[in-house]
């Protein structure tokens, strides 16, 4: 749980603003199926090179409610120049065991290919057509645990009265420490 999220609730309360209004963001982008063949690159964001992982150590002791980390990649022949302040995305897949488990449930077929467009038309971070599969596997953080955000937008998208009432508890001064739980439950 970052800070924000930590005292958020506490924001409204304090400062005597109105809550923010109960509405549904328009969605982002707009997806297509398409008959054309995906590329098939791997996702690979762009200008970025591609690096092995060669150390994973826990830097945190086990429970501690961060997952610090210490990482080594190999740069062996990959002509990289860095400066301190440079920073380093890392882009992990899902396991595709569980991509075609989940795709299965929802009534995805992987094999559909899919045109992704932004609503505003800029750029998006990944090649399109794509794959329903690579999607799922290469793209979206399908597995990641749910942050605030995801609440807020579940509790205004909510049709039962009890379970609006309480999501929005979750998201008050209040339900804070219910919703820290929430988020940190495996």
């Amino acid at each position: 749980m970052n800070k924000w999220d930590t005292w958020s609730p506490e924001l409204y309360n304090d400062s005597g603003l109105p809550l923010p209004p109960d509405e549904l963001m328009p969605p982002l982008f707009k997806i297509h199926l398409n008959t054309k063949k995906p590329e098939n690159k791997r996702f690979t964001p762009f200008d970025s090179i591609q690096l092995d992982l060669i150390e994973n150590k826990l830097l945190t002791p086990e429970g501690y409610d961060r997952d610090v980390r210490h990482y080594v990649f190999d740069l062996k022949d990959k002509n990289i120049k860095y400066n301190v302040g440079d920073c380093l995305g890392i882009f992990p897949y899902n396991d595709s065991n569980e991509v075609d488990h989940l795709l299965d449930r929802i009534k995805l077929k992987g094999e559909d290919v899919l045109d992704v467009i932004k609503n505003d038309n800029s750029k998006i971070g990944f090649h399109t057509p794509i794959s329903t599969s690579q999607l799922f596997t290469e793209v979206l953080d399908i597995f990641g645990k749910p942050g605030r955000r995801f609440y807020e937008f579940l509790s205004m998208a909510v049709d039962n009265e009890n379970d609006r009432k309480y999501l929005k508890h979750l998201l008050t001064k209040d339900g804070s420490n219910e919703l820290k739980d929430l988020m940190n439950k495996e």
